[in-house]
């Protein structure tokens, strides 16, 4: 319902849902486990899911991933780069045809990122017009070159349209 409810408010108002609402749903996520329970259970519990592809997540769950990669790279001595991915209209009108438009664009987007991305990586939609990816352990020549493969995807689901990509790569700053 939470991912349901923040797609509307980006198709219908075009913001992120308020820190309040993230916090309602980061104490729903919050399981109470019986006091008996044993690791091979957890393990079980955990492992629910095959994985493919990039881990989609909300921006909230994404800061929270972030967070942990920026510790482990000071405790490990490894590299992560965030990337953000933007639809730049070329003749900005601000209709409702544009909107929908956009909105078409990044549902195709998602769908080309979540498929040529490798599994590790994570994506979250940022904004009406952005998307925001981490690439662990992935350095900066790698973080372009895997970027550029996904671009190239995205181009081609998009074809022919009057939108540009822009994309933005740093370095996730180490903490700790």
């Amino acid at each position: 319902m939470y991912r349901k409810t923040t797609e509307l408010l980006y198709k219908s108002l075009g913001v992120k849902p308020s820190e309040s609402m993230q916090n309602l749903f980061e104490m729903i996520k919050k399981q109470s486990h019986s006091e008996d329970a044993d690791i091979i259970e957890i393990q079980k519990d955990l492992a629910a899911e095959t994985p493919e592809g990039a881990f989609l997540c909300e921006y909230g769950t994404f800061r929270e991933i972030y967070n942990m990669h920026s510790r482990l790279m000071g405790r490990l001595g490894i590299c992560a780069h965030m990337c953000l991915v933007s639809v730049v209209n070329r003749k900005p009108r601000d209709s409702e045809d544009d909107q929908k438009y956009v909105e078409k664009i990044m549902e195709k987007m998602q769908s080309a990122m979540l498929s040529g991305l490798r599994i590790g990586d994570v994506l979250s939609r940022l904004s009406v017009n952005q998307f925001i990816v981490l690439l662990p352990s992935c350095n900066y020549e790698n973080s372009s070159m895997v970027m550029n493969r996904v671009l190239r995807k995205i181009r081609y689901s998009l074809n022919h349209t009057r939108f540009d990509l822009e994309v933005t790569i740093e370095e996730v700053e180490t903490k700790g």
